[in-house]
């Protein structure tokens, strides 16, 4: 799993635009931070990724935790340090291109991709296994069964496995969301030491996974100008 996000880190570079940047160049790179953003999001809180793969902008608070719809019911989810500082990013990247653009949009969702006609394209289940599949890295690999749903699984698996400190079993069903632990809204404003917890582990996980804010896939606007 860290090769695919690997992968996905020298797609972004790739991208970036040239000093004089076209649309073109920008929409690609605004896309391919899109992905990186939706990936990292399903790996850092471990989601089920049959939704719009995306938060909600009213149900988004101070981009430290949402609640998110899980299987038709509302829950809380707590957003990582590393998670909350690649959404801070992109939405400038999001509000530099869209002004200079002068693209409108009434999306209801934090990220979403444009199309060649500069519209907005919201995530699905189906566009983030094709490029899942495009890019996987393991050749190996039946490409049938590689699917976003992998991602919940290696953060449950992590969730198992983390020490520092070692989660309950109700902790890990708090964070995969299941119903019957823990899912309610309002749970753990009771259980404060819970919180403290999940965030313990959560924070942990941009370092096993070797995630690390490179420069080398950061762009600016003050430093470039648009291509006549």
């Amino acid at each position: 799993m860290r090769l695919f996000f690997d992968v996905i880190d020298e797609h972004v570079k790739d991208c970036i635009p040239h000093p004089c940047w076209t649309k073109r160049q920008l929409i690609d790179y605004y896309n391919a931070l899109t992905y990186q953003l939706a990936f990292q999001f399903l790996i850092l809180t471990g989601v089920r990724p049959t939704h719009a793969l995306s938060l909600e902008k009213r149900r988004c608070y101070g981009v430290k935790q949402a609640i998110h719809s899980d299987k038709g019911r509302y829950r809380v989810i707590y957003l990582c340090g590393y998670l909350q500082e690649s959404i801070r990013y992109f939405l400038s990247i999001q509000q530099g291109l869209l002004t200079r653009l002068n693209i409108k949009t009434t999306s209801p969702y934090l990220w979403f991709l444009l199309d060649k006609d500069n519209q907005v394209q919201v995530l699905n289940a189906k566009i983030m296994r094709q490029f899942m599949q495009q890019y996987w890295p393991y050749r190996d690999t039946d490409i049938n069964t590689v699917v976003p749903y992998c991602l919940r699984h290696t953060f449950a698996q992590m969730a198992q496995s983390h020490t520092h400190p070692q989660l309950t079993t109700q902790q890990i069903d708090r964070l995969m969301g299941h119903s019957s632990f823990g899912e309610h809204l309002g749970s753990d404003l009771c259980f404060p030491n819970n919180k403290k917890a999940l965030f313990a582990f959560l924070n942990h996980l941009p370092e096993k996974l070797y995630f690390t804010s490179d420069p080398s896939t950061r762009f600016s606007f003050n430093d470039v100008v648009e291509a006549s």
